[in-house]
């Protein structure tokens, strides 16, 4: 295997920090975050299974990207397709990522265009808090695939930073972000600048190539502003990004020849949000957005188009989400309403010039309602229980491609029980039935060979589980979880007659498993020790066709054994981690060709830190490797992950 040194340099400084406003979910009153932390939910505080992690944590004090966020503290499978400036997506149980419902500041994320959410989409220093939930929310969303809540709020520094990085493949990243807080007014400003040739050689088919069409050069800014009234808080967010890159994607082994296309995509996000009390325990949240997504297509060679060497189209999406949340004695309530409008303009792509309809528009309104009751028992062996259980309804109407209308409910059932014996174990069981509406792409690629009427996707799932939130022998955290996932209408792509592949509502699929999670403590906090371990059994059971050979085997890009662990030694101004992420085999065709087998791998990463003050001023040395032990290994077909990658950071704090 051909050796390839990846080295980044990272020089960062920073000038003093100070403390948020936060909003309480259930009352809606705002308090301030005084410590970041690493926590999971304790007892019935989440309807679901889940787990917040506070950025820029005490333990261990930076993240890199949002990716290492999710894969070293969830149990979900982020979809990698290479390198820093790929798409990094969601994937929970065996599902897609347009199962898995992003939000960002209480604004849903999923591209309307394609359904899923770019992990990449964000910059780091927007993001000060990330949160999972397994398939209902605290804040009332249900979700088959899980719930990811993304929070610009949070412990902010007061000065400015700035990050240079750069490495030995013609990689430079440029990023520059502040924080001024005045009295109740708090402004951040953050930018990032990336670009690169990424040329750099890769093996594929026993053979070395070296890739070169996949340059790409990538433009992130952003703002924000918090204010902090008696009663309410009020925040805008708004940003700006630019991004082109080769075609067909940012690594693609089995092409070593240009074809001179590109792919720009250039964008604006803007949210809006107030929260505040509406009376005595009870509180509200509103939040309006506005996503505007410009999609340009160069083809100078004309190879897709037969006679245009440009393309362009245009996604708009707006957004207003209200909800409520009260608080009745032993009962917790919340309700909302929402609204949302999305329009994709002038598509065009190799089947256009066959097509009539370009264009869509579509419609939501989506009502919620939720509730939590614990009421107090007189039997002497519960400590605590809770009855809780949701409803989601979606009003939806679409036209152009794929015109339809109609309404779909999901909801939600769940109950906890924690004993006295034992008061830190909760055990959890919870059911819910979902529907998915297709998204924009689905649509569009399901009406050729007139086979327009792609129906929504509809689960039905069922989780059961143990957590304890201390282990009294030693400091620490324990889950265990059981689900089994039911899909019908499954949308899965299939081969058509002119070779391309098409969306169909052809599959049932039964996703079931285990997942296992432990965090402990040693000596006060010196080691770490945390690990999450995933059992999936994803199949189709339904053949498509006489001549299928899918059923009863495991869905593509699923490997079936998951393990992400990591040990943290911490002493003083002094902190080491070594991470493992061991993942067994996954298929990249339907009836599990053995010759189309993603080969299972175990990857190990590092990371140092050390705290220390010079003259009064605190400082940071960090040092990231990543894949230290060099693997060449895939997540996806065709897409090789980096080999050995060093990050170096400094900080300076004033």
């Amino acid at each position: 295997m051909k050796f390839i040194l990846s080295f980044i340099f990272c020089f960062t400084v920073v000038i003093a920090q100070n403390p948020v406003p936060q909003i309480d979910s259930v009352t809606g009153l705002p308090v301030t975050l005084d410590e970041i932390i690493v926590t999971g939910e304790k007892g019935s505080e989440n309807p679901g299974f889940g787990k917040k992690v506070d950025l820029l944590d005490e333990f261990g004090g930076i993240w890199n990207s949002l990716e290492e966020v999710v894969n070293g503290n969830f149990s979900v499978f982020v979809k990698d397709y290479g390198g820093a400036a790929s798409a990094k997506l969601l994937s929970y149980r065996g599902l897609s990522s347009e199962n898995s419902l992003v939000l960002f500041n209480g604004a849903r994320m999923n591209d309307l265009r394609y359904g899923g959410f770019d992990l990449s989409a964000f910059s780091m220093s927007d993001i000060k808090s990330a949160e999972f939930s397994s398939s209902y929310s605290a804040s009332g969303d249900i979700s088959t695939d899980g719930v990811l809540s993304l929070e610009s709020r949070g412990k902010r520094e007061n000065g400015l930073k700035f990050t240079q990085k750069f490495d030995n493949t013609g990689l430079s990243s440029s990023t520059l972000n502040g924080s001024l807080k005045t009295g109740n007014l708090q402004v951040s400003v953050a930018g990032e600048r990336m670009w690169s040739a990424n040329r750099f050689d890769y093996e594929f088919e026993g053979k070395i190539n070296e890739r070169e069409n996949a340059h790409y050069n990538k433009s992130f800014a952003s703002v924000s502003a918090i204010y902090t009234f008696k009663d309410f808080v009020a925040d805008i967010y708004s940003n700006y990004s630019f991004f082109a890159s080769g075609v067909p994607g940012f690594v693609v082994t089995n092409n070593i020849s240009s074809s001179r296309a590109s792919n720009t995509t250039t964008g604006s996000l803007s949210v809006l949000r107030l929260t505040g009390p509406l009376f005595t325990n009870s509180g509200f949240e509103l939040v309006t957005s506005y996503n505007h997504q410009l999609y340009k297509f160069e083809d100078p060679n004309v190879n897709y188009y037969k006679y245009l060497d440009y393309d362009d189209s245009k996604l708009n999406t707006y957004s207003v989400n209200l909800k409520a949340f009260a608080s009745f004695g032993d009962l917790k309530f919340n309700s909302g309403y929402g609204f949302e409008m999305g329009e994709l303009n002038d598509i065009k792509t190799a089947l256009s010039n066959n097509r009539k309809e370009t264009s869509l528009s579509r419609n939501f309104h989506r009502l919620s309602a939720g509730f939590k009751y614990s009421p107090e028992f007189l039997l002497t062996a519960i400590a605590d229980f809770a009855i809780t259980g949701g409803i989601n309804v979606d009003i939806f109407s679409q036209t152009g491609i794929g015109s339809n209308d109609e309404s779909r409910t999901s909801y939600s059932t769940g109950m906890l029980v924690s004993p006295k014996f034992y008061t830190p174990l909760s055990i959890k069981a919870h059911f819910y039935k979902t529907t998915r509406i297709p998204s924009f792409n689905e649509y569009y690629y399901s009406s050729v060979f007139s086979a327009s009427d792609l129906k929504p996707e509809r689960s039905t799932g069922f989780e059961a589980g143990i957590v304890i939130d201390d282990l009294k022998i030693v400091k620490g955290e324990v889950s265990l979880v059981y689900f089994r996932i039911e899909t019908e209408d499954k949308i899965i792509w299939v081969p058509s007659m002119i070779a391309l592949q098409v969306p169909r509502n052809i599959a049932k699929t039964i996703s079931s498993g285990v997942e296992f999670s432990v965090l402990i403590s040693l000596f006060s906090d010196v080691v770490r020790l945390t690990s999450n371990y995933v059992y999936l059994d994803a199949e189709n059971i339904s053949p498509f066709g006489t001549t299928d050979k899918s059923n009863g085997k495991q869905l593509l890009y699923s490997p079936e054994h998951r393990i992400n662990s990591a040990i943290t030694f911490k002493t003083g101004g002094l902190a080491i981690t070594l991470g493992n992420r061991i993942s067994s085999e996954s298929y990249f065709t339907f009836d599990n060709d053995p010759l189309s087998t993603i080969h299972g791998n175990s990857v190990f990463d590092f990371k140092t830190e050390y705290h220390f003050n010079f003259f009064n001023v605190g400082q940071l040395a960090s040092l990231s490797i990543y894949n230290l032990f060099n693997e060449n290994y895939r997540i996806i077909q065709s897409y090789p992950m980096p080999l050995r990658t060093f990050i170096f950071s400094y900080t300076l704090s004033i």
